[in-house]
């Protein structure tokens, strides 16, 4: 048999119970009974409520507040209502790790609704969810309220579709397609969000992309820099070393040349120094007294001079004085010589002299002398005896003075041996003085040769020296481009050679330099856009897939919906023309599939949309029916019964609630609906609110509703006779209150 499902209901609140009442459902069958207006119907509709119910249509009210006690005369209203239902969960029907499942439901008078689910807080979302999954739908199916008996009946094509396909189990196809439709709806939005953010960084992409490039670019071009610049500084560093070489290999020697240069004009300036010293040297004392001396000496001999003038002049005139006669006479050898002698002394004394002056004295003398001579050559001069003596006097005076003069030219000539002594020392001096000079001035110019090579040498120091500044400048911006330099061997260069590697380093840059910089944050930023549009495009991608599994899976639950479907009919239609036969008694009945044409809101006009939908008919025995219409209130009556019993015999519900649905049949039609009821409890679990005695015998347990003068609904267990001496009425079976 059957476990049955549905264990306990409680209410507190709802509509007429003011106060809490429990039913426990122990029997396959529970029937509930009591007078009209005791609040039977309030228990269906409690369950119908608290699995979450929400038109308020088919809870016999207009707003939440309706739905709670509203007091009366003795009892004060309530602020909340709450009805709680158990399931036994033992065979897990419920993916609920609980043997038993609380469901809960609560409404306050501000219209708040809490639903609980083992006392924890849900969504009615989560309620509808969680009893679809025991073919509990929202269709009602399994819930028939007082009237509501022909419902299915009155129903449109498509409200009875969804009817029997809840009652068959389907919804949760439903509830699939819609979570599909809901997924398709939000990949569509978000492959629409996703393609519009692809759209929006596409120009960004682009942008970087080129700055990616010629970031690229640079990078080769930096790399190549790099590699230029490390061939450059190996061979310059090599060439810089070899010349560093051969500059000291030529300064060296010219340096220690222009030392010993420097010694060697240091020594002769030193010599030069010290002739000089001696050649302007002060004169020594005997040079001085010479010197003084000889002064004295020529103005003595100047005087004497003078005097053998004036006496020669005198003896001249006395000569001239003397007779013709006299005068001619023939010269002895002796008075020649001595004349001779005389003129020779007059010359030796006249080149003597030193000043212009005394030797043109001399000279003119001696021409007076000569003159003289040869006028009174060969004549014998005569005078008187005074004239004589005078003559002699004159001529003794006169050879004293010679005397004198050649005394005085003796002394002069050692004083003059003395001074030219002093004077040809000096003269060595002087000439070892010029002659150190030359020498000095011959060092000079070979040290100024050599220093004017050394400058030639500074020169190409310079440039050496700017050339190591210009490589030690490269190398420290070389350094930014691959870090610390460390030379290594390579080739000299060429100057040509150099000159144009050079060039195209500088060209390099200049390339570099109009690529602009290299800004890392840019390939960063690229990196991530890009990689977030591979994201964006797997994403894109991946709601494809998603839509296209979504698109198949809605393929695969229309085909099994309507392949289940039109097998559920098919089974239901042979159960429902089974027990519409059984309740007339003959005829048949059977469920047909018509195709609906609705006009799409979401397609363009013009367009239709093709939907399935459910019609009944019905061929009642001795009678021609041709539509629903033409059924009297005890037919529909049946024919309800026999399409919702065959409907539960296909797909038992869990439990089934029948409030009076056998209201309107009469005593023989009760015995099959007793019976019916019988044979489907082995199903299914079942709650019937009835008057009807017959179905009353079928029930295990018996429930009585009553209420007092304080319009408060009771809850009371009561035997089958009792509840057959309560449904009894003298007016067609109207059961009276306890």
């Amino acid at each position: 048999m059957k476990i049955m499902i549905l264990k306990k209901l409680e209410i507190a609140g709802f509509k007429s119970f003011g106060k809490k009442v429990e039913l426990k459902f122990d029997s396959p069958i529970t029937a509930i009974v009591g007078p009209n207006g005791s609040g039977k119907s309030n228990v269906s509709e409690a369950i119908r409520w608290v699995l979450g119910e929400q038109s308020m249509k088919s809870l016999r009210g207009k707003r939440g507040e309706d739905l709670i006690f509203h007091g009366s005369g003795g009892v004060a209203q309530l602020g909340k209502a709450k009805v709680e239902i158990t399931f036994d969960n033992a065979e897990q029907a419920f993916p609920l790790d609980f043997s038993e499942v609380i469901v809960s439901r609560e409404v306050y008078r501000d219209g708040i609704n809490e639903y609980r689910v083992n006392d924890s807080l849900v969504r009615l979302k989560d309620i509808i969810e969680l009893m679809s999954n025991v073919g509990v739908g929202g269709s009602g199916h399994h819930i028939i309220s007082q009237g509501e008996a022909d419902r299915v009946l009155y129903a449109s094509a498509k409200d009875r579709k969804i009817m029997i396909e809840d009652a068959l189990g389907l919804r949760v196809y439903h509830i699939k397609q819609q979570e599909a439709e809901r997924k398709l709806a939000s990949t569509a939005e978000n492959m629409r969000e996703v393609g519009m953010l692809r759209r929006e960084i596409q120009p960004h992409i682009r942008f970087l992309a080129g700055e990616a490039k010629k970031i690229e670019l640079s990078k080769n071009m930096r790399e190549e820099l790099t590699e230029m610049l490390h061939a450059y500084l190996n061979r310059e560093s090599s060439t810089l070393a070899e010349l560093h070489r051969a500059f000291e290999e030529r300064e060296s020697p010219l340096r220690a040349e222009m030392e010993h240069k420097e010694k060697e004009v240091a020594v002769l300036r030193s010599l030069l120094s010290e002739k000089q010293a001696l050649a302007e040297s002060e004169t020594p004392k005997e040079a001085r007294e010479a010197s003084r001396k000889l002064a004295e000496l020529e103005n003595a001999r100047r005087d004497a001079e003078r005097e053998i003038g004036r006496v020669e002049g005198q003896l001249a005139i006395l000569r001239r004085k003397q007779p013709a006669a006299e005068k001619e006479r023939i010269w002895s050898r002796k008075e020649v010589e001595s004349e001779m002698q005389t003129i020779l002394f007059t010359l030796d004394i006249a080149l003597a002299f030193k000043t212009v002056e005394a030797i043109h004295g001399k000279l003119f003398e001696l021409k007076e002398r000569v003159t003289a001579f040869l006028r009174f050559r060969g004549t014998a001069l005569i005078t008187h005896d005074s004239e004589k003596e005078e003559e002699g006097k004159l001529e003794g005076v006169h050879e004293q003075l010679l005397q004198q003069l050649q005394k005085n030219e003796e002394e002069r000539n050692q004083l003059t041996e003395i001074k030219n002594k002093w004077d040809d020392l000096r003269r060595i001096f002087q000439s070892e003085m010029w002659e150190g000079q030359n020498r000095l001035r011959g060092a000079e110019e070979q040290a100024h040769a050599v220093k004017d090579v050394l400058r030639s040498l500074e020169l190409d120091r310079e440039r050496l020296l700017m050339r190591a500044g210009e490589f030690e400048r490269e190398r420290q911006e070389a350094e930014v481009f691959f870090g610390s330099f460390l030379p290594e061997t390579a080739n000299r260069w060429e100057e040509e050679e150099r000159a144009r590697f050079y060039q195209k380093i500088q060209r390099l840059r200049i390339r570099l330099e109009e690529a602009g910089g290299v800004n890392p944050h840019i390939m960063q930023e690229y990196e991530e856009v890009q990689q977030r549009d591979v994201f964006l495009a797997k994403e894109l991608d991946d709601l494809e897939k998603t839509e296209k599994s979504l698109l198949s899976l809605q393929e695969q639950l229309n085909e099994e919906l309507q392949n289940n479907f039109s097998e559920g009919v098919k089974k239901i239609n042979i159960k429902f023309n089974e027990l519409f036969q059984t309740m007339f008694g003959g005829g048949s009945a059977k469920l047909a599939l018509v195709r609906l044409q609705k006009r799409s809101e979401e397609e363009s006009e013009g367009e239709e949309k093709e939907e399935l939908g459910v019609e009944i008919s019905v061929d009642i025995p001795r009678k021609r029916i041709k539509n629903l219409d033409m059924l009297s209130g005890g037919e529909r009556a049946l024919t309800s019964i026999a399409l919702l019993f065959a409907m539960s015999f296909v797909n038992p519900p869990p439990f089934l609630i029948l409030d009076e649905t056998d209201a309107a049949l009469d005593e023989a039609n009760s015995q099959r609906y007793g019976a019916m009821l019988r044979n489907l409890s082995k199903k299914t679990q079942l709650i019937v609110i009835t008057h009807n005695r017959q179905t009353m015998k079928e029930a295990g347990v018996l429930y009585g509703v009553t209420m007092g003068t304080d319009g408060v609904s009771r809850l009371l267990s009561i035997r089958f006779e009792e509840a057959t001496e309560m449904s009894g009425s003298p007016h067609g079976g109207e059961p009276h209150p306890e």
